[in-house]
């Protein structure tokens, strides 16, 4: 995995270019609001007898991970969001929402 250097030597300091503008959400008021949903932790042993016999392949995009799960229709009305170019809501579970990961956890 490639991690970028956080501070760079001065002769390869330059201007940072500006690509437009970002859109940054912070969800702790939601998050902090929510009920979460609680989940018993599973015994390693059950979900090792759960697995007997059973073939694995898993792979993760990195890069995207937290845009993969689709949205139920009723649930996008939750996480519209105001943008200088209108009104806008995620069609995908945003990263870092509470509860966000329960349905890909349940899957497992």
């Amino acid at each position: 995995m490639y991690r970028q250097q956080w501070r760079q030597a001065p002769e390869q300091q330059r201007e940072i270019k500006s690509f437009g503008w970002r859109i940054v959400h912070d969800y702790r008021y939601l998050s902090s609001n929510t009920v979460r949903k609680s989940i018993p932790m599973m015994r390693r042993e059950d979900i090792l007898d759960a697995m007997a016999g059973a073939n694995w392949f898993s792979t993760m995009n990195l890069m995207s991970a937290y845009f993969q799960e689709r949205m139920q229709d009723e649930g996008v009305k939750f996480t519209a969001f105001q943008a200088p170019n209108g009104l806008w809501e995620h069609l995908v579970l945003p990263m870092a929402v509470c509860n966000a990961s329960y349905d890909a956890q349940v899957d497992i």
